[in-house]
């Protein structure tokens, strides 16, 4: 068996089962390498969750890292709706932003090339701007978390171009409001 076969399998298996493996079976050295990777890489996804449950808990990230903050991030609800039926509100925080800024050489230098511009269209803008897009609302989500909202409500996008003589920016703006949700009641 494959060591990534034997992998998928322990990945498979809940922690109290990967210890009766390592207790009772008779494993070569190379299973019980992949074993003990396995039931450490489990130890650190639960100690990670624990940690982020707390930070979440106390409203502090202070301890976590990127990595971490972007997952946590990532739960955060963005709409451009202002008063969605479907997202129950509880408070209203603040209004936030998130700002990214970029060169406009790219943008000159595209132009001047026609090699990717095809019917009036340019794939190295498209890209360049849906990445700006998506940098600046994984940002106005990092913006929310650090607050304690649960969504953002009413998310604006503005793209504006600060130029001068050959040389300028795309400047991205994302705005909107944080806002708390009820929490649902538990069902029994």
């Amino acid at each position: 068996m494959s060591n990534v076969t034997l992998k998928r399998q322990y990945q498979a298996m809940s922690a109290a089962e990967l210890r009766n493996v390592l207790e009772n079976a008779v494993l070569t050295p190379e299973a019980r390498d992949v074993l003990l990777e396995v039931m450490q890489e489990k130890q650190n996804t639960d100690e990670m969750k624990k940690r982020l449950s707390e930070a979440v808990a106390a409203g502090d990230f202070s301890e976590l890292g990127p990595q971490e903050i972007a997952l946590l991030a990532k739960q955060i609800i963005l709409t451009t709706e202002t008063s969605p039926s479907d997202i129950p509100i509880a408070k209203r925080l603040e209004i936030i932003t998130a700002e990214c800024v970029y060169g406009m050489n790219l943008f000159h230098d595209m132009f001047m090339s026609i090699s990717d511009t095809f019917g009036g269209r340019s794939k190295t803008a498209q890209k360049t701007l849906r990445n700006a897009r998506k940098t600046c609302l994984a940002e106005l989500k990092r913006e929310a978390l650090m607050i304690g909202a649960d969504a953002v409500v009413g998310v604006n996008l503005d793209y504006n171009e600060i130029s001068s003589g050959k040389s300028g920016m795309l400047f991205l703006v994302a705005s909107g409001t944080a806002v708390k949700l009820r929490k649902k009641a538990p069902t029994n």
